[in-house]
C-alpha cells in the first residue's frame, strides 16, 4: 500500500516538471528576438583646418613716461636771487626758472677784465723792451744773454694774458649761467630750492618733463620680446581713463633684461591724443602688443578642446612631448583616428595657433579626445537634435546608434 502511495506521487511531480519545460518553451518561442549588437565605435566631432592669418595681442602693465626729461642745477655756487616756477606749472622753452645773485659774477667779470688789461700793458712794455734791446745787440751793445732774457720776458707776458682772457672768458660765461632756463617745454615736475638758499654746483634745483612725446614703458618676457620689433603697433589704455585706447609705436626695445628677465619696450604715444586725453606721467597704464604668427604665416585655428589631455601623462613618462601639443586627426577613408604632436604659436581666445604639424583640409577631432587612443576606429558624428550638439560638446555624450 505505501509502495503505491510513493509511486504516484513521484509520477505526479514529474508531470508538473515536463509542463513546467513545455510552457517555457512555448513562451520562448513566442518572444520578439533578441535585439541586435549595439555599436562600440566612438562618435567623434571634427572640424575641418584651414589656414589663415592671426593676429595675437599680449598685453602688459606699464608705466607713462616722459619721451625727455631732464634735471636742473647750477654749475657754480651762489645764492638763489629768484625762483619763478612751481611745481605743475607748465613752461615754454627759454622760460627763467631760476637765477643766482648776480653782483658776485658781476664784480668777477670785472676783476678778469682788469685782469686782461693790465696783462695786455704787460705785453706792450715787454715787446717795447725786446725791440730796443734788439737794436742795441745789433750794434753789439748788449750781449746776446741780456737779449734772451728780455725775449723771454715777453713771451711770458704773452702767457699771461692769454691767461687774463681766458679767465675773463669763463667769468662772463659764469654770469650768463646765473639763470636756469627751460631747454624744452614741459612740465616742472619737481623743485628742490627756495629764494636765498645757497647752492652748491650740481645741486638739482628742478626736474622738467616734456609735454610732448609721452612713452608707455612695459617689461616684456624675453620670450615674446623676440616677437617685437621697432615700428611695430601697440595700444595703452588706462585703469584709471575707462574707454581711453591710444594708438602708439614701438619706439625702443631694451637690450637688458631687468626684473623678471624681462625687457624694456618703450611705446610712443601721439602727442594730440596725449594731450587730449590728460595722460599724465607717471600714470598706470597696460600695453597691447599685435604679433603676427609664425612669421606672418598662416596658421591653424582650432579649439582648445581639440587637446588629447588624457594622453599627456604617458607621453610624458614616454619622453614628453617637446612642447608640442597632442591632438587627433580622424582619417574619414580609412575611419580611424591618429594622435599627432603640433606646434602652437599662442592662442586667440579659446583657439589654438597651430603653426605647423597640420595640413590643409584635414579633420582634427575637437570633442571626444578624450575616449580615443592612436589608431583607434572612430566615426564622424553629426547630430540629430540642437540638444546632442550641446550634449556632446560640453560633456562628450552621445546616443549609441546601431550599424
Amino acid at each position: 500500500m505505501m509502495m503505491s502511495v510513493l509511486k504516484k506521487t513521484k509520477y505526479s511531480m514529474m508531470v508538473r516538471m515536463f509542463a513546467a519545460v513545455f510552457v517555457s518553451l512555448l513562451l520562448a518561442g513566442c518572444s520578439e528576438p533578441p535585439a541586435p549588437a549595439v555599436s562600440r565605435i566612438p562618435a567623434v566631432k571634427t572640424q575641418v583646418v584651414a589656414g589663415q592669418g592671426w593676429n595675437v595681442s599680449r598685453t602688459f602693465s606699464a608705466v607713462v613716461e616722459a619721451g625727455e626729461s631732464t634735471r636742473l642745477a647750477f654749475p657754480m655756487k651762489g645764492t638763489v636771487a629768484e625762483v619763478n616756477a612751481e611745481i605743475g606749472d607748465s613752461v615754454e622753452a627759454g622760460k627763467v626758472l631760476a637765477a643766482l645773485d648776480p653782483v658776485p659774477f658781476d664784480n668777477a667779470v670785472r676783476s678778469a677784465s682788469a685782469q686782461v688789461r693790465s696783462a695786455q700793458s704787460s705785453l706792450l712794455q715787454a715787446t717795447e723792451q725786446y725791440r730796443r734791446l734788439q737794436t742795441l745787440y745789433g750794434q753789439g751793445i748788449v750781449p746776446k744773454a741780456e737779449l734772451d732774457k728780455v725775449r723771454d720776458a715777453r713771451i711770458g707776458a704773452e702767457s699771461s694774458l692769454d691767461l687774463a682772457r681766458t679767465q675773463l672768458e669763463n667769468a662772463r660765461e659764469d654770469r650768463r649761467r646765473t639763470s636756469i632756463v627751460a631747454p624744452f617745454s614741459g612740465r616742472i615736475s619737481a623743485r628742490s630750492v627756495e629764494r636765498y638758499a645757497e647752492v652748491n654746483p650740481g645741486d638739482v634745483v628742478f626736474e622738467l618733463v616734456g609735454l610732448s612725446g609721452l612713452k608707455g614703458r612695459a617689461l616684456v618676457p624675453e620670450g615674446v620680446v623676440r616677437e617685437l620689433h621697432v615700428g611695430g603697433e601697440a595700444t595703452v589704455s588706462f585703469p584709471t581713463l575707462p574707454g581711453v585706447g591710444l594708438k602708439g609705436t614701438i619706439s625702443e626695445i631694451g637690450a637688458v633684461t631687468e626684473a623678471g628677465n624681462a625687457f624694456p619696450v618703450y611705446v610712443t604715444l601721439d602727442e594730440g591724443e596725449t594731450r587730449s586725453a590728460g595722460i599724465l606721467v607717471g600714470m598706470a597704464a597696460s600695453v597691447s602688443f599685435r604679433m603676427q604668427g609664425a612669421g606672418g604665416q598662416p596658421v591653424f585655428l582650432v579649439p582648445v578642446s581639440a587637446l588629447a589631455m588624457t594622453d599627456l601623462p604617458r607621453l610624458s613618462s614616454e619622453g614628453g612631448t617637446g612642447g608640442r601639443a597632442p591632438i587627433y586627426i580622424f582619417d574619414a577613408e580609412a575611419g580611424k583616428v591618429s594622435l599627432r604632436l603640433v606646434e602652437v604659436q599662442g592662442m586667440q581666445g579659446n583657439l589654438l595657433a597651430v603653426s605647423s604639424g597640420l595640413t590643409q583640409g584635414e579633420e582634427v577631432v575637437v570633442a571626444g579626445a578624450s575616449f580615443l587612443k592612436d589608431g583607434m576606429e572612430a566615426r564622424r558624428w553629426v547630430p540629430e537634435t540642437p540638444r546632442e550638439e550641446i550634449d556632446f560638446v560640453t560633456r562628450g555624450t552621445q546616443p549609441e546608434k546601431e550599424n
